[in-house]
Order: structure tokens, then sequence, then C-alpha cells
């Protein structure tokens, strides 16, 4: 059974959330998107026996506030491509001239909130939560990734722990529990 776990585990858990951005430069909540990055390459195969995969929204209280099946065949392909994947408005795809992978249909909450990547075990999991503002209540439990991150220009937050880089940029939370930014 061990075993079964692991490998089940590999399909799926290097999915994390990269970078979450809330509103544009000038303040428009339409521009908005959440980044995974995956750097598992062919190890990642986000098979059918652990779909669906989701963006799962929470606010700071932990309270979910939305979430979406997001596609395995285009996970799979941005990871084997080592590219990022973006799930966003057509706000954010007209601002930045591109195309997302697939349409954010949840509103970010502006102030704090979360945004985890889950796998369908029993019972629901999150693999890597980004977390942004003050949070009160952590969605997941401990063996969730959590990244508190500080901005990154306008409104965006972001996070890249391969290889250390850029990690100081963001904390995970203090002994207390307390998750400030």
């Amino acid at each position: 059974m061990v075993l079964l776990v692991a490998s089940a585990q590999a399909t799926y858990h290097l999915n994390m959330v990269n970078e979450v951005m809330l509103t544009s430069r000038s303040g428009d909540p339409s521009v908005q998107f959440v980044e995974f990055l995956d750097n598992g390459g062919s190890e990642e195969a986000f098979t059918p026996a652990f779909a669906p995969y989701k963006l799962v929204i929470y606010d700071a209280a932990g309270n979910k506030l939305g979430e979406q099946t997001l596609d395995p065949t285009g996970l799979r392909a941005a990871a084997l491509a080592d590219r990022e994947y973006l799930v966003s408005t057509p706000g954010a795809d007209s601002t930045f001239h591109v195309a997302g992978d697939e349409r954010l249909n949840t509103n970010l909450p502006l102030q704090a909130g979360q945004a985890c990547f889950e796998g369908n075990t029993s019972p629901p999991t999150a693999v890597s939560c980004l977390t942004w503002g003050t949070i009160n209540q952590a969605c997941g439990d401990q063996h969730v990734r959590h990244w508190l991150c500080q901005r990154s220009g306008a409104a965006r937050w972001r996070v890249r722990p391969a290889s250390g880089r850029q990690i100081d940029r963001c904390r995970l939370p203090d002994a207390q529990g307390a998750k400030h930014v």
C-alpha cells in the first residue's frame, strides 16, 4: 500500500501554484490569473486515477470561494515542456497579449486569499497553495506546501522555490500559526 501511495503522488505531486495576479497596475480586478509550474517532466502523468485535478480558491478564513477542474492533458503537456500553465481571465489575456491555457472562473479575493492545486484523493488533498495577505485559517493540512508571498509588482504574488531561488521572498507560517505578509 505504501508503494501505491508513493506512485500516486508521483503522478502530480510537483505541480505548484507559482503566481497569482489580483488586479492590473491600474487596479482593474478583471485582470486576474493563477499560474502553475511543474518541473517534473514526464514523471508528472496526471493520470485519470487521481483526476479531477482542481484549482480551488479560498478566502482568508479558509472558506472555499470556488473551484474548477483543470485539464490533465494540458497540465501534462506543460510539465513535459517545463513551462507555466496559465489559468486566466479574458482581461489578463488581453492585457498581457497571451492566451491562457484555461479560463479562470472564480474571482480572486483582493485583500487576502489562497489558491490551491488539489488532486482527487480521499479526502481531496491540496498539494500546493499560494497564500496572500493576512490569513486566519490556512486551507489543507500540515503536509500542504503553503507559500506566503510578498508582492512582486502591482498585485502579483509569486514564488519559485525550485533550487531555492527567490524563496527568500516567501515564507512558511511561524510556529504560532500566524500568517502575515
